[in-house]
């Protein structure tokens, strides 16, 4: 079912994240050698990561814990553009991130 553009979504800020760095969720699980599985239910918001993990993640993708904790708000055209592939959805995410950090100082 398409989604109605203007609409807002959100997505989590740890798969804004993976997915400005490029990462596939394989690929991110691969890196910090846990089970592809878990960083879908991260990503789902079915479970939370281990202290850990969490401190692992935000090193791979250069980024401080809190950047990585909650969701973020976005309209349904940016969800697409992040939810995509290529240099256009690592873009996309990346914008996303920027903004939400201008508007967390």
């Amino acid at each position: 079912m398409p989604r109605i553009l203007g609409v807002s979504t959100s997505i989590t800020l740890i798969e804004c994240a993976r997915r400005g760095a490029g990462l596939t969720q394989v690929k991110f699980a691969v890196k910090l050698e846990i089970d592809p599985s878990s960083v879908s239910r991260w990503e789902r918001l079915v479970s939370k990561p281990e202290t850990a993990h969490l401190m692992r993640a935000a090193e791979l993708l250069g980024c401080s814990v809190a950047d990585l904790d909650g969701e973020v708000s976005v309209s349904a055209a940016d969800l697409d553009a992040i939810r995509g592939t290529g240099q256009r959805a690592r873009d996309a995410a990346k914008r996303v991130l920027r903004k939400r950090s201008r508007k967390a100082s």
